[in-house]
């Protein structure tokens, strides 16, 4: 194979390439932004399907996330300045869970 013929295949792989991750990482997501704001709950007051879709992905992660946390016993050696620390944890663990009780 000539080197212009290797350097013509290159091009074209990396065209391909380069569409076909543009189209993943551009096209794809856009496509599902405008599927979830199409969603008719939306317009009706229900529970968009894109909520359900975040919870069930973000549960397993939220518990071992929590569970380490608590298996770790960070915050009982916390200082009492370090209101990040302490108080956060504590706030996404209520939001998350007043979460879960209304998509129920």
């Amino acid at each position: 194979m000539s080197l212009l013929k290797q350097s013509l295949a290159y091009r074209w792989t990396r065209a391909v390439t380069y569409l076909g991750l543009g189209l993943f990482f551009f096209l794809v997501p856009g496509i599902q932004v405008v599927c979830d704001l199409n969603d008719s709950a939306l317009r009706t007051g229900g529970i968009p399907a894109a909520a359900w879709r975040l919870h069930y992905r973000l549960a397993p992660r939220y518990a071992a996330w929590a569970n380490a946390q608590i298996a770790s016993d960070r915050a009982g050696h916390l200082d009492l300045d370090n209101a990040a620390g302490t108080e956060w944890p504590l706030f996404g663990s209520v939001f998350y869970s007043e979460a879960s009780h209304r998509l129920k």
